[in-house]
């Protein structure tokens, strides 16, 4: 069994890759998101009504929350961020702000977590 968590997986690449992911029963998929970009749509909601597929709204900025997460996951998939043109270009700085202070708060969790790889 693989254990796999994807940040951003209500997001179009998040969830196409949560879907194929899945279709592997013996794989555990933990989808974090706080749906701000991604959508709970028709899609998103089969996928997660599947058994081994499972979805957390999760801020990636509360360091606080990351002690919810198991430590042990053996693939994590970082897909989480601000995008599109309308948002860099209205708000470039809070953009920057949010893409890395996420992947600081992410990394320095699995630093210290039991997880085996990361994909950034």
């Amino acid at each position: 069994m693989n254990k796999i968590l994807i940040t951003g997986g209500a997001g179009f690449i998040g969830c196409q890759l949560a879907k194929k992911l899945s279709e592997i029963e013996e794989n555990e998929i933990v989808i974090l998101d706080n749906l701000s970009r991604g959508k709970m749509d028709k899609e998103f909601e089969e996928l997660i009504k599947k058994d081994n597929v499972f979805f957390n709204v999760f801020d990636l900025l509360d360091t606080n929350k990351y002690s919810e997460l198991d430590q042990d996951y053996d693939q994590i998939y970082h897909l989480a961020a601000i995008v599109g043109v309308k948002n860099v270009q209205s708000n470039p700085h809070l953009v920057l702000k949010f893409n890395a202070q996420s992947l600081l708060n992410l990394l320095e969790w699995f630093v210290k977590s039991e997880s085996k790889k990361l994909l950034f």
